[in-house]
């Protein structure tokens, strides 16, 4: 071969082999490359790992105190109580647990009070933090409203609804006088907002429902100007007169469940929402302390006075409960729709003489008392009537105090703090 022939093909050899091997080096740089890759991959994966368990202790610990703390709200006489008891001061204080703390908080919701240990809607919020050895943090947030089951108002006597129940073991004492009516027929409560005087008198429901206009359990003196001022429904048709009283009911009166009723209200806390008490020296009750009847309200009669004014032009929807030995009194053209209880051992409820005193729903009145004494006494144009609306705007006053026996509570929103 010659010399210049063979000096080329060296050449060309020595050429590709240094291809090769160049190839062969950025192969071995990509493995390693992809190698570098997969362990730092695998390292965050790792990592990732290691904070989601971290994470997954510190809920576990947040939810041991929720469970704590929860039986201590469910136990509480009201949030009110709970939020006075432990304003400032951990519910559950910071307390161990599996490598970590937990500690719950009680505070109250933005119910638009401004007062943090005032429970305005029955919701409160716990939270539970917590703080693992190596200082990681989460707290959990749990919203709770307290449901009540609703205090339910007693069925009337066998023999219908009534205008005015008299309860006690005496002898009842009810004085009609004037124009004064005492209805047991159904009637549509007036518009109070356009009505005034003897204009806010409703019309009976049709067709005509209702029941009677007094019922007692046990005796009655009754003293009236006419027998039409006494007026009640039996079977369906209008019956006005001493006929539509009733008679004596004994037991089927159920005065005893209605005496229960009394106690379970007169026992509300003044400061819950929806309740509105008046004690001490108070006398009156003003038209500045009446309400729209698209919020009724429970008042709370306690004081140390004997007679209660509940003054002229006061329009009051829901329910008055005297607590004292109290009688009541209604002045010219006050209006109550609701249910009305002055059950004291030495009580009376009167109408006034002058102007016209309306309430519409219920009256449950104490039959204790001297025999001088007149449990209901209305003169002029004042009235008593029985009204399903009204009796139904007494249970929305319970409701909107939340009132009730066992209550529970409910979780309304949850959330989770890093």
């Amino acid at each position: 071969m010659p010399l210049k022939q063979y000096t080329y093909l060296y050449k060309q050899k020595k050429g590709d082999r240094g291809f090769v091997i160049a190839v062969v080096m950025f192969g071995i740089l990509m493995l390693t490359f992809v190698g570098m890759i997969s362990i730092s991959s695998t390292t965050v994966s790792v990592k990732s790992s290691g904070d989601y368990t971290k994470t997954i202790g510190l809920f576990n610990i947040a939810e041991v105190g929720l469970a704590k703390a929860r039986p201590i709200a469910e136990n509480s006489i009201d949030f009110d109580t709970l939020l006075a008891t432990y304003d400032g001061t951990p519910i559950v204080s910071t307390t161990t647990f599996n490598d970590g703390t937990y500690t719950v908080e009680v505070t109250d919701n933005d119910d638009g009070d401004g007062d943090l240990t005032n429970d305005s809607d029955n919701i409160i919020i716990l939270t539970s933090t917590a703080v693992n050895s190596n200082s990681g943090s989460l707290a959990i947030e749990v919203h709770l409203q307290k449901i009540s089951d609703p205090i339910e108002f007693p069925d009337d006597p066998i023999s219908g609804p009534s205008a005015a129940m008299l309860c006690g073991s005496e002898e009842a004492d009810v004085r009609v006088w004037g124009a004064a009516k005492i209805s047991g027929q159904d009637m549509e409560i007036p518009d109070l907002s356009t009505c005034s005087g003897s204009g806010c008198t409703g019309t009976p429901v049709f067709p005509l429902s209702g029941g009677h206009a007094l019922a007692y359990e046990s005796t009655i003196d009754l003293n009236i100007q006419s027998s039409l001022n006494i007026e009640g429904v039996v079977a369906g048709l209008g019956v006005s007169g001493v006929a539509a009283l009733n008679v004596n009911l004994g037991a089927a009166a159920n005065c005893s469940e209605w005496e229960t009723l009394n106690n379970q209200i007169a026992s509300l806390s003044c400061s819950a929402s929806g309740v509105e008490c008046f004690t001490g020296n108070t006398t009156t009750i003003t038209n500045s302390d009446g309400n729209d009847c698209n919020n009724p309200k429970i008042y709370v009669i306690n004081t140390t006075k004997p007679l209660m004014t509940i003054q002229s032009n006061t329009r009051i929807c829901g329910i008055v409960l005297v607590a004292s030995d109290t009688s009541l009194e209604l002045a010219g053209n006050s209006t109550i729709v609701g249910t009305v209880f002055v059950m004291g051992s030495s009580t009376e409820l009167t109408l006034d003489t002058t102007g016209t005193s309306d309430i519409f729903g219920k009256v449950i009145v104490n039959s204790i008392g001297t025999d001088s004494d007149n449990e209901i006494d209305i003169d002029g144009n004042a009235s008593i009537y029985y009204s399903t609306e009204g009796m139904q705007m007494a249970s929305q006053a319970l409701s909107n105090a939340g009132a009730g026996g066992d209550a529970s509570i409910i979780t309304i929103a949850w959330r989770e703090i890093y």
